[in-house]
């Protein structure tokens, strides 16, 4: 499909209308691994363990909360799920660095960990260091549906929220503090580098909430402004911090920003004695990533 006819494809799309209207285009990025994509891949990222001189910088940045589903995104992106014999991989605890081609070139994609881990320190630096070569950066949000990996904290917050909501309502918070930091981040670099930067909100685990989308894009939206700056519970809208922490400092041409849903592997959600269940078609969920891939091209053209 021409990029001309791609960038209308995509203005203005609402989240209900994404994977009816990709749907015709089943083939489009998803499985697309190109022989160069391997070679780079080898030759470099293989290589920057003995050799750091090697080492290739961030190109583009998979950021977010622990067990956010950074690196089941990434696969996805990568094209290593199989819904049948997919493992979800285990706590990271250093960054994951893969290639994804955008355009005609392959980008250096590091998955931040999500944990308070030295690695997620020395690498967010690296990522968003004023000589590095960062062009966008990706959010992984989860619209509450998301508990810590330590056993212990988990335990503990199912006492505090035993119930799913009240564990969503706590998550949110937690998730919009470490939305907040990233866009100062963003704004540092961009401030320090003179460069543009684009800027993607997944909010994964649409699966769970399939149904609901509407819902969740009034949430995560940077686009409309919503009825209050601070929500119900005292958490404040993406749109807020994205506005007074990037749109307002920096201005949104130099940052391109947007925000959409995507469904990586297909999970129930298990809290206490509830379960969300996961709920959509193969074929919408490859259509959102699909539609994830080409704003990804759109907005790094």
């Amino acid at each position: 499909m021409p990029e001309d006819d791609m960038a209308t494809t995509l203005d203005g799309l609402s989240w209900q209308d994404i994977a009816p209207s990709f749907l015709r285009y089943a083939n489009l990025a998803y499985g697309k691994s190109p022989l160069i994509h391997h070679l780079w891949r080898k030759l470099q990222l293989s290589t920057e363990q003995t050799v750091s001189l090697l080492e290739p910088m961030t190109n583009i940045a998979i950021t977010g909360p622990e067990n956010s589903g950074k690196s089941v995104l990434n696969d996805a992106l990568q094209v290593r799920i199989r819904e049948h014999s997919y493992k979800l991989p285990e706590p990271s605890t250093d960054a994951e660095r893969d290639l994804i081609t955008i355009g005609k070139w392959s980008k250096v994609v590091t998955v931040i960990p999500g944990q308070e881990v030295r690695q997620k320190d020395v690498w967010q630096k690296k990522a968003f260091s004023e000589n590095g070569r960062l062009a966008g950066v990706v959010f992984v949000a989860n619209w509450g549906y998301m508990y810590p990996r330590s056993k212990a904290v988990r335990e503990k917050f199912l006492k505090e929220a035993p119930e799913l909501q009240r564990l969503r309502t706590k998550m949110l918070s937690a998730e919009a503090d470490e939305f907040r930091k990233i866009c100062v981040e963003i704004r540092k670099f961009h401030q320090v580098s003179k460069r543009p930067v684009w800027f993607i909100v997944a909010v994964s685990k649409a699966d769970l909430y399939y149904d609901r989308l509407s819902d969740a894009e009034s949430y995560y939206s940077l686009d409309a402004k919503p009825s209050s700056k601070t929500l119900s519970n005292g958490t404040r809208s993406f749109y807020s911090i994205y506005r007074d922490e990037i749109a307002q400092r920096v201005g949104s041409d130099n940052i391109r920003a947007t925000s959409l849903p995507v469904s990586s592997f297909v999970e129930n959600f298990e809290w206490g004695d509830e379960v969300a269940r996961g709920s959509i078609s193969d074929a919408d969920r490859r259509a959102l990533l699909n539609h994830f891939i080409a704003t990804m091209n759109i907005m790094s053209a």
